[in-house]
């Protein structure tokens, strides 16, 4: 693995997005460092230390694709069947807890 490779996989990581190939990602830097107004590449960035102030700029304002693999979400009553009704029993049990407008006189 080339020292490009190696550091584009330890962006993938701090990233936390595996999805993206080098060519994508190689791609993002490039419009990164051409909105920052960098003169150097991304090529000419990633061949830099990754201690590189410019390098570590361009990957923190990195504009990413969205990820291919949606994302589940899980599945629940959002509301459960005894909610409505013990709510209601809370009020009539506690109506000190009612705003005072909304009291019976």
């Amino acid at each position: 693995m080339t020292d490009t490779e190696q550091k584009l996989d330890d962006i993938r990581n701090r990233l936390d997005r595996p999805d993206l190939s080098d060519t994508e990602l190689v791609a993002c830097l490039d419009e990164s460092v051409e909105r920052l107004g960098l003169t150097a590449s991304a090529e000419d960035l990633l061949a830099r230390p990754a201690e590189d102030a410019d390098l570590r700029l361009a990957v923190a304002c990195l504009a990413l694709p969205q990820p291919r693999h949606p994302m589940a979400m899980p599945e629940h009553d959002l509301v459960p069947e005894k909610a409505g009704r013990d709510a209601v029993s809370l009020w009539k049990r506690r109506p000190a807890l009612l705003p005072l407008p909304l009291r019976k006189r």
